[in-house]
């Protein structure tokens, strides 16, 4: 067999099987031989390993007949049904164009060798093409004629083909393919062999060790189709395997039924994985009905007047307070006041104004008029806050005298809270008549825009009433809570900081700025103030978290989100850390829970809040089952009306909701990926766009691309969140120069005589061994 072999490959067959080989794997689309991406349950080992564990499975003779007869009808067998059944399976949990599956064949093909002795097994690779619109039928067909082909071609060792295609291969996993498949027809007895003296027993021997991340080995019974996924162990937990056993068998019994059913629309989640996504929607709670965001703060306000609602505190010693019945004295005449400038329903006002009890009273006073806040950060670029207002159609600006001026159209009315107090204050102190309704909008925040247009979220009152009651149960507050106020004010959470509290008879605590930035000053403010609950920005409580004092802290819960969550000894602190999770299209938070496990373990976002649905879809807006990522929508009460002045964004990003009966539903398309955990909880695993999130901001890397392609020196430009220290995430730009030459004299000219001999040896050196490339240049943000 040797002699024969080496006689083969050095002939003319071996050439015609090594080009078939190289044209079949040497050219895919990707331009190199894709890996594939499963859902692993643990980092790859930088070494492949071989420690195997097997699950069994059995199919009824029903499904089998039925899998025979629909191959049959398309001049198939069960084996190439069944491998095309497997591919689609890995198409859809990778999401991958290109499949790759490997499969033994005898060796055995020529009559000199079928009597010996020998292991001549030789695997051939088997690459499948699936696409979302395809028909099933229609990728068996394409697998029928790859695997007639293979086995055409089955005689060129698989070693070499390995070593000829992947010279440099990753040693961490097995080399051209990572997933085996095979089908063999077990030699069952009739009845009169049965009679006869000899007796065959099945026995089966547990096979401890694997080549490849998954094997599935199929064997066609005399009443079934067994099969034995023996699999990796140190990749894969038990569980998920069984899982994907149960996807396979529904994924087969689904082609015998729907056989012309195209590739994605194809059901992967048995009963009981559906019944468990149900369940974890399940997230009804009874809302205060029809009350606004400021009616929920006055209703306070007869109950505790004299109470402390807001503190602005420096240290101990200085503070600025105002209770329940002074902020709402002060709001409601800047309220009557607005009212007489035109503020009403739907209505947005900027609020351009600092860390202050101010902001609060203007953007109180503006709720009661009936119109919808606007809060815009004093330190923003001047054009971006005229785009805003311009963009929002805001006919009125809050402010100070002492902030920067904002160049303005004529249209906009400025009012200065501070030199026009003394208009303000005529008015009178009652409460203005409610001219609103829990669907009217409550604010509009505007978010980084992909195209280099910033985009306005348009949220109602009865989303943040429905985000306000679910925090105020969830924690538990009493009139004796002190929350802080750390977000900035233009940042959703903000938000959430304030009205929650501000409904339950609790006080709100504004540190300064050079607090809110230091965390060795802020851990001693939050001491000295004896703050209960605290929310701040995952950057900022991980470097509170890491301070040797963070023990100190008097909270019962620390809050935070707006990025991902770095793993950490939880138990190390006495109160519990609650990760959140949520855009500003869905009122904030859309998930949250206590972060658990050690510092290796990445804690998840939790599950959804109440009367917040989370559906986790593929490409085709499928589910996705557990462990499998997919993009992460958002339904329920608390979705954002749409964006400001922009239906066909809206009209993008909002869909139908397909789950809900509820007539009128919605779904947010976040662009975040996410999976599963067994238990519902949901890991998150970054974006499908370029979006990212630094330092508690959302920030479209588009945008910044889009900026910077404004200069007229900028030919093009790409940037990058880079992480090249654990922690340190900085925003990178590399940017090509339009006219690259004159700049090049210029900087040449600058220099000695010996420094321009030395670049130009440099250059002429260069020249002769690389071509020429773009000049980049890198800038940090």
């Amino acid at each position: 067999y040797v002699h024969w072999q080496a006689e083969l490959l050095a002939g003319s067959r071996g050439d015609a099987l090594w080009q078939y080989w190289r044209q079949q794997l040497g050219s895919t689309s990707t331009g190199s031989l894709p890996s594939l991406d499963l859902p692993l349950d643990h980092p790859r080992p930088p070494v492949q390993t071989y420690a195997g564990a097997t699950q069994r499975f059995s199919l009824d003779l029903q499904t089998r007949q039925s899998l025979k007869a629909l191959a049959a009808g398309e001049g198939a067998t069960l084996f190439m049904i069944c491998l095309a059944a497997l591919q689609t399976l890995l198409y859809r949990y990778t999401g991958q164009a290109e499949i790759l599956v490997g499969s033994p064949t005898a060796g055995r093909n020529r009559a000199r060798f079928a009597d010996t002795i020998g292991y001549f097994v030789n695997p051939v690779v088997l690459r499948a093409e699936p696409a979302a619109d395809l028909r099933f039928v229609d990728l068996l067909r394409q697998v029928r004629q790859t695997v007639l082909d293979a086995l055409a071609h089955q005689e060129y060792p698989f070693p070499l083909l390995v070593e000829r295609l992947s010279p440099n291969r990753d040693l961490s996993c097995s080399p051209l393919v990572q997933v085996m498949f095979g089908l063999e027809k077990s030699v069952w007895l009739s009845a009169d062999e049965h009679a006869s003296e000899l007796r065959l027993e099945p026995c089966e021997l547990e096979q401890q060790t694997v080549q490849f991340d998954l094997e599935l080995m199929l064997t066609e019974q005399a009443s079934s189709l067994d099969g034995a996924l023996h699999y990796n162990t140190d990749l894969f937990e038990p569980d998920p395997i069984s899982r994907l056993i149960g996807h396979y068998q529904t994924l087969l019994q689904a082609i015998v039924a729907q056989p012309d059913q195209r590739l994605g629309l194809l059901p992967l989640l048995t009963p009981a994985e559906h019944q468990n996504q149900r369940r974890w929607n399940d997230t009804a709670l009874t809302v205060p009905q029809e009350r606004c965001v400021h009616e929920l703060f006055e209703a306070h306000v007869a109950r505790t007047p004299e109470a402390a609602a807001l503190v602005f505190a420096s240290g101990t010693r200085e503070r600025v307070t105002l209770s329940y019945a002074e902020l709402d004295e002060r709001s409601n005449r800047l309220a009557h006041h607005l009212r007489s400038l035109g503020v009403g329903p739907d209505v947005p006002v900027g609020v351009y104004l600092s860390r202050s009890p101010e902001f609060v009273i203007a953007a109180l006073g503006v709720l009661k008029a009936g119109g919808a806040y606007l809060p815009i950060d004093p330190a923003t670029p001047g054009e971006r806050i005229q785009f805003m207002l311009a963009d929002a159609q805001a006919p009125i600006l809050l402010t100070r005298q002492a902030l920067p001026p904002i160049p303005a159209s004529s249209a906009l009315h400025v009012v200065a809270l501070d030199a026009d107090w003394p208009i303000i204050a005529a008015y009178p102190p009652a409460q203005p008549p409610r001219r609103v309704t829990a669907d009217n909008l409550a604010y509009v925040i505007y978010t980084s825009g992909s195209t280099g247009v910033p985009k306005g979220v348009e949220v109602s009152h009865r989303s943040a009433a429905n985000l306000i009651t679910w925090h105020q149960q969830t924690y538990e507050l009493a009139p004796t809570d002190r929350a802080s106020l750390l977000a900035g004010l233009a940042f959703d959470a903000a938000v959430w900081e304030l009205w929650p509290y501000l409904a339950a008879g609790a006080s709100v605590y504004m540190p300064t700025e050079e607090t809110r930035g230091s965390p060795p000053a802020l851990i001693a403010w939050l001491a000295d103030q004896a703050i209960t609950l605290c929310f701040m920005p995952t950057p900022l409580a991980e470097a509170v978290i890491a301070e040797p004092d963070a023990a100190r802290l008097p909270v019962r819960a620390l809050l935070t989100g707006g990025d991902s969550l770095h793993p950490f000894d939880w138990s190390r602190l006495p109160y519990p850390i609650v990760n959140h999770y949520g855009p500003t299209e869905n009122t904030v938070v859309a998930t949250c829970g206590v972060a658990t496990g050690d510092s290796v373990t990445l804690p998840t976002i939790g599950r959804p809040i109440a009367n917040t649905q989370i559906h986790l879809l593929d490409a085709q807006q499928q589910p996705v089952p557990v462990g499998v990522p997919g993009e992460l929508y958002i339904g329920g009460v608390q979705l954002a009306r749409g964006y400001r002045n922009r239906p066909a964004l809206t009209a993008e990003r909002f869909l139908p909701d397909p789950f809900s009966e509820t007539p009128g539903a919605r779904l947010y398309r976040t662009g975040d990926r996410a999976r599963y955990r067994a238990d519902g909880s949901i890991e998150f695993l970054g974006r499908t766009d370029d979006q990212v999130k630094l330092r508690g901001s959302r920030v479209e890397l588009g945008e910044i691309e889009a900026s910077l392609r404004q200069h007229p020196d900028v030919r093009d430009a790409v940037v990058l969140l880079r992480e090249d220290r654990p922690g340190d995430r900085r925003l990178v730009a590399y940017v090509v120069e339009k006219n690259l030459e004159p700049r090049t004299k210029n900087l040449r000219n600058k220099g000695t005589k010996e420094q321009e001999n030395k670049e130009q040896t440099n250059k002429e050196q260069k020249s002769t061994t690389s071509p020429p490339s773009p000049v980049a240049t890198e800038a940090e943000a």
